[in-house]
């Protein structure tokens, strides 16, 4: 998961102005790869996505899948990495979410849970979506803009590329930054050292070691005398001389003075800063609202703060009141009504009260996001709602095997030949064969072949892609469904992969047709729009 994090914090820098004096964003999604990094806010104008997140990244054997709200998987864990969605300017619904597998990425929506890829991976590297439904992205080298089909809108060309913000995107090429338009003009040329996106007018670059100001002409606004600078957020934007932070307004005067050793982004009206070694929080005059007394702050979430005082956490709210005792050895923010705390190693979730409402007992967890929150036992990962259930959980080697032995089965087929079990196993009656019902949606065969190689399912290392003639057993012209096979295996897709290619040498790989029950083949890296996989194997 922390590599995903890193990987994400490195695409925001580059393809996003980030704001230290900017309004936080959720903890749950910053430690997710979401719209913010630390305290800043990814500068898009416009409305955010409509859409609700449907679906929850799951780690499994080091690569990463996604499940709905129910637990069921959606995305077998075939992602090398994930980056954190963006929604879209304006009234689009999407929630659109990099994911990268065999080396290239794409984009898959976290509010659909039919399983389809938006766009299909290809590109060696990726922005996220930013002003206008527009990404950069990165293939052959080069640097272009996609829109949310993925057309090109501006063809690759560029050796660096960032999100579009009040209609320019500053883009890098021969070691020097300049703007362009959406249709991949030059609006102002390629003279800076760096650039971020504009933000209320203005876009701070850096050129000859020193930062400044430009409007959307490419005239300077504010000269170049700062050491360090961020971008323009409700008025202001923080700069650093020598080793002191302050803030300046949109004219370069200075409102708050060059004094903070640390400054960190505003939430809820109130930004955090360090000075002689411990933190305070400042309104946006200068003015301290609560004095440096704090040994570690964070932001403001949902009215109140964690602190740390020696050496042990609580939260405070915005006049200082103690509202819960430091008592945590940690802490993160409350979300959704809720906060996960750390003591004796464990972690657990508290409400605004302090009342424990799930005991320590986590070795790991997040924030909750839309009713459900990840949390780690025994280095085995899963989702929680607030009851305290499990919505899925990573099932370990030994717990696969237990269950198999004592697992209670079930007949829930139109003709009975089909035996369900609890953990999912399907047992062919006629055949013998174990089946797992359908495992992922519009995949490869290579992809396929990779996932089902992995599995362990019920403790068994047996599992394997299915012969043409296993996969026509399951073919029943009977059945009045466009996809003629029992609706104990749960597959929409007219296509499912079996596990035969042409002389065995992978040029192009078998698959069979449930709406008919003929065969086909395609090559193994096509990501048919119906294709299916199912697992099987031998009992006898």
């Amino acid at each position: 998961m922390i590599k995903y994090l890193l990987a994400s914090i490195h695409v925001f820098f580059i393809f996003n102005t980030a704001f230290a004096f900017a309004e936080a964003t959720s903890f749950s999604e910053l430690a997710k790869g979401g719209k913010g990094v630390g305290d800043t806010e990814v500068p898009i104008k416009g409305k955010e996505a409509t859409g609700k997140k449907a679906l929850f990244s799951i780690p499994l054997g080091g690569k990463e899948g996604y499940i709905d709200k129910t637990g069921k998987i959606i995305f077998m864990p075939l992602f090398d990495g994930f980056m954190g969605h963006c929604g879209l300017p304006g009234e689009f619904p999407q929630r659109l979410t990099g994911v990268r597998i065999g080396g290239k990425w794409g984009f898959i929506d976290e509010t659909d849970t039919t399983g389809k890829y938006i766009i299909n991976p290809q590109f060696d590297e990726i922005g996220l979506f930013t002003e206008g439904g527009l990404a950069a992205v990165k293939i052959g080298g080069k640097w272009g803009y996609i829109d949310s089909t993925g057309k090109y809108i501006i063809n690759p060309q560029f050796d660096s590329g960032g999100g579009f913000s009040e209609r320019l995107a500053p883009v890098g090429i021969g070691g020097r930054w300049g703007y362009i338009d959406k249709t991949g003009k030059y609006i102002i040329n390629p003279q800076f050292d760096e650039a971020l996106a504009f933000s209320e007018g203005l876009a701070r670059v850096k050129i000859g070691g020193k930062c400044g100001y430009i409007d959307t002409t490419g005239k300077y606004i504010i000269n170049p005398q700062f050491d360090e600078a961020w971008g323009f957020s409700k008025g202001l934007a923080s700069v650093k001389i020598g080793e002191k932070w302050g803030f300046i307004d949109a004219t370069g005067k200075y409102i708050i003075n060059p004094q903070f050793d640390e400054l960190r982004g505003f939430a809820e009206g109130l930004a955090r800063v360090k000075i002689g070694g411990k933190y305070g929080y400042i309104d946006k005059t200068g003015k301290y609202i609560l004095n440096p007394q704090y040994d570690d702050i964070n932001p403001f979430f949902e009215g109140l703060a964690r602190v740390k005082i020696d050496g042990k956490c609580g939260f405070i709210d915005k006049t200082g009141n103690i509202i819960i005792n430091p008592q945590f050895d940690d802490a993160w923010f409350f979300e959704e009504d809720l906060a996960a705390v750390k003591i004796g190693g464990k972690w657990g979730y508290i409400d605004k009260t302090g009342k424990y409402v799930f005991n320590p007992q986590f070795d790991s967890a997040l924030g909750f996001t839309e009713g459900l929150a990840q949390v780690t036992i025994e280095g085995k990962y899963g989702y929680i709602d607030k009851t305290g259930k499990y919505i899925w959980k990573e099932p370990s080697t030994e717990e696969n095997k237990n269950l198999s032995k004592n697992d209670t089965t079930y007949c829930n087929a139109n003709s009975g030949r089909f035996v369900k079990s609890n953990m999912g196993i399907i047992t062919d009656t006629k055949s013998g064969l174990q089946w797992l019902p359908e495992l992922g949606q519009n995949i490869t065969w290579d992809e396929a072949q990779a996932y089902v190689r992995g599995l362990k399912t019920g403790g068994f290392s047996n599992w394997r892609l299915p012969t043409r003639a296993e996969l026509k057993s399951l073919y029943d012209p009977s059945i009045t469904a466009e996809n003629k096979i029992d609706p104990v295996f749960q597959s929409n897709g007219s296509y499912v992969w079996s596990g035969e290619s042409d002389d065995g040498n992978s040029t192009s790989a078998w698959f069979i047709r449930f709406s008919n029950g003929s065969e086909g083949r395609y090559y193994p890296s096509y990501r048919i729009t119906h294709g299916r996989t199912l697992a099987v194997r031998s009992t006898r």
